[in-house]
């Protein structure tokens, strides 16, 4: 999803020569693989989005596959790095790296400064992990390697699958599906009291491209992305229900785990460089729909009429 809308966004500059690759092109979990990469092309910046992530669900089902892949990457892109003496290169936090209980917004200095939330701890370790070796290298050699933490995206191109979803595109899943098959009522996870920050795919792409800048060094690394925004899971549920058209009940399982209480980031460093979120909720909700009716939904239509 963050990959397509920065290629998209930075293709659009003739000054600069875009090499991509993806999760499957290169084996990113071999050292020599990686490094054999970046040797042929030589990036002069190098912008490292992947790894896995996922929703609430996932973070309990797969934690070690979670906190491995993300480790084995970012240590493998990192050494390429240093090899081959690229002086900068961007990576992806998230904001479960923040302790559960601290104050709000969360300021960048607020990190390893508590507990972690256990239903993603695993995952925030290897996050919490890629921001020190940033910082280690950083310091030892005078890299300008940066992490950028961004409250939870969602747009285009996100993940709707129910089992490794984010939030956003789970939820967008869920209620399409209950209006296809006409369900008058529908159950949520948790209480709905929960408060999230979302940020818009395009916001953090424009987020990013800023990060490249030659003024953003490593002094200024960790960087949050965020929209300045918060709502509860529950108005956001009520939200997504009105843009889908579903007119059912909803229901809430207070049995089941809500996660952090509020996560809403301290966004006031980027800010400072001119950057400021500019899609609204409601707006990106209705654009990831229309989307995901387009491309995901109607592929399940054409899987039917195949079989």
């Amino acid at each position: 999803m963050l990959g397509r809308s920065l290629a998209s966004q930075l293709g659009k500059n003739s000054q600069i020569s875009l090499i991509l690759a993806n999760q499957v092109e290169v084996d990113w979990y071999s050292l020599d693989k990686v490094t054999t990469f970046f040797a042929k092309n030589f990036p002069d910046m190098v912008v490292c989005l992947l790894g896995k992530s996922g929703g609430l669900a996932l973070n309990q089902a797969v934690p070690a596959d979670l906190m491995l892949d993300n480790l084995l990457i970012i240590l493998n892109v990192i050494r390429a790095c240093h090899f081959l003496n690229i002086q900068k290169a961007i990576f992806l936090g998230s904001s479960c790296m923040y302790p559960q209980n601290n104050s709000q917004p969360m300021h960048e200095k607020l990190l390893f400064s508590g507990y972690l939330e256990p239903t993603s701890q695993s995952y925030a370790v290897a996050k919490l992990a890629s921001f020190q070796l940033c910082a280690a290298f950083n310091q030892q050699y005078g890299r300008h390697f940066i992490l950028v933490i961004p409250s939870s995206i969602y747009g285009p191109h996100d993940d709707f699958n129910p089992t490794s979803a984010h939030v956003i595109g789970a939820l967008i899943n869920k209620f399409h599906q209950a209006k296809v098959n006409q369900s008058s009522e529908i159950t949520m996870w948790g209480s709905g009291l929960i408060m999230r920050e979302f940020v818009y795919v395009a916001d953090v792409a424009q987020a990013i491209i800023r990060c490249l800048a030659k003024d953003v060094t490593a002094k200024m690394n960790p960087i949050n992305v965020g929209s300045g925004r918060e709502v509860s899971i529950k108005a956001l549920a009520e939200m997504i229900a009105r843009t889908i058209g579903f007119s059912g009940k909803i229901f809430w399982d207070n049995h089941r785990p809500d996660g952090a209480v509020q996560k809403r980031l301290d966004s006031r460093q980027l800010a400072s460089l001119g950057w400021s979120a500019q899609m609204n909720l409601e707006e990106g909700l209705a654009l990831t729909y229309q989307w995901y009716v387009s491309k995901y939904a109607m592929k399940e239509v054409h899987d039917k009429i195949s079989v």
